[in-house]
């Protein structure tokens, strides 16, 4: 029987490097029996699909519809076995998971989850939520999300997809467990090769005939550059909505911009260190029964100095740095795109004369 690794997740544990690792190395695995297809935009259409999250990502019913089916008919359709990884799948309920999961009915499936450590992990979540539009500052993000007893509609978000006990129980329900592989992310400045290292082992690649590419990474942002963000995202105030937002905010401008401008590196305040290592220990605990690949005791974070500023304390000199860098860098994007315009409309003008003189030509033949 064929088998499937469905990698669902979770959201910022270092799923952009594994799936741009797997793209590079798509070809040659498929040589070897192991596909992964249709690259980063239909595994995410195929996650909307299953979660029912298209709106809210500014995607039509017509672009997203189907997309989930159709990854599942080209995964029954190969003679070998098949990758699909979106961080985004993590959020289905129950009902969505069942639904989806019978589309692979005659596969033998494998679930794949990466997960973090919760310290790291509530700093990076807050950040993507800036670099997704938002604009409330970490107090407000820990107060509104991280608070059991929050009610909010990031709150639940952020439970569905990184409360990882609830995650795995969730999932649990639709393969045995020594088919539920759990990934953990090796502590701060062990490389991204060990990561891909343990992913590989999870899914059968030999990562030292495919090694990673550790050049590739989903920048992260230094504090000055997420307060930056958060002041752009209040003053455009939801006037660039998605998919918009996404290409030009969140990619070209935050993280090929402002990525590349010094700033203090976001780290979990002292403060929050307890309950961050309460949850770890639980997270470690939830991994027993399951194949997991690395330590368990990665989940747990490392206590944090007591000194470490907190994430909402930026630097006002750097701020204004990191700005004038980036807006030199878009004031030369608008001067080229003011450029490709001028000449596009000179085409256009010389392609309406031409038709002009073919519609008199074919005229004069006509009447001839």
């Amino acid at each position: 029987m064929n088998r499937v690794f469905w990698h669902i997740g979770v959201p910022k544990s270092g799923t952009t490097f594994l799936q741009a690792n797997l793209r590079a190395h798509a070809k040659a695995l498929r040589r070897e029996g192991l596909q992964h297809r249709g690259g980063r935009g239909r595994q995410f259409l195929a996650a909307l699909d299953v979660t029912e999250q298209g709106p809210g990502w500014g995607r039509t019913p017509q672009e997203v519809h189907g997309s989930w089916l159709r990854l599942c008919e080209e995964a029954h359709g190969f003679d070998g076995d098949t990758i699909i990884s979106h961080e985004l799948f993590g959020l289905a309920s129950s009902e969505q998971i069942e639904r989806a999961a019978k589309a692979l009915d005659t596969l033998e499936v494998h679930l794949v989850v990466t997960a973090r450590d919760p310290g790291r992990q509530v700093i990076a979540e807050w950040q993507e939520g800036i670099k997704h539009g938002r604009h409330k500052s970490f107090d407000t993000f820990r107060r509104r999300t991280l608070d059991p007893e929050s009610k909010t509609k990031h709150a639940h978000r952020f439970r569905a997809s990184q409360d990882l006990p609830a995650l795995l129980r969730r999932w649990s329900a639709i393969v045995p467990a020594d088919r539920l592989h759990l990934v953990t992310c090796p502590p701060a400045g062990a490389g991204g090769e060990v990561l891909w290292q343990r992913f590989a082992g999870a899914v059968g690649i030999d990562s030292n005939r495919f090694p990673a590419d550790t050049e590739i990474s989903n920048a992260s942002l230094g504090a000055e550059q997420v307060a930056l963000l958060r002041a752009v995202n209040q003053a455009l105030a939801k006037r660039l909505p998605q998919p918009g937002y996404g290409d030009v905010v969140k990619t070209r401008y935050a993280q090929e911009l402002l990525a590349n401008t010094p700033g203090r590196r976001l780290l979990l305040p002292a403060d929050l260190s307890e309950q961050m290592q309460e949850w770890g220990r639980a997270w470690a605990e939830a991994a027993a029964g399951y194949r997991v690949h690395g330590e368990v005791t990665d989940l747990i974070p490392a206590e944090p100095a007591a000194s470490t500023p907190g994430p909402d304390e930026a630097d006002p000199q750097v701020m204004l740095a990191a700005a004038a860098s980036a807006t030199a860098e878009l004031l030369l994007d608008l001067d080229r795109l003011r450029a490709e315009v001028g000449e596009l409309r000179t085409r256009l003008e010389e392609t309406k004369e031409l038709r002009k003189r073919l519609r008199a030509l074919k005229a004069r033949f006509t009447s001839a």
